[in-house]
């Protein structure tokens, strides 16, 4: 039976977000991952099943995050929308 964890994989995420936005992912090793997030090469592998995993599910979360700008933007009552939507 495997462990529970013992990080938050959101702010894992976030970290390595950071550190895809700063080399790239063909500039970000394992390694740098490691160090910006602070799990272990085998907590990474498990938990995200390695770099690709991690990419993968640091997009879906900035993706999902930016699908929420133009909502959050443009919500409010009638009033005011079509400012709102000049704003926007």
């Amino acid at each position: 039976m495997a462990r529970p964890r013992s990080f938050d994989p959101d702010h894992v995420l976030h970290a390595a977000e950071r550190q895809f936005r700063t080399s790239g992912y063909n500039g970000t090793s394992v390694d740098d991952i490691s160090t910006a997030t602070g799990l272990g090469r085998g907590s990474l592998y498990a938990a995200f099943d390695g770099k690709h995993g991690v990419l993968l599910q640091a997009m879906t979360g900035y993706f999902a995050r930016l699908a929420q700008g133009p909502r959050k933007m443009l919500d409010g009552p009638d009033e005011g929308a079509l400012e709102r939507l000049h704003a926007y």
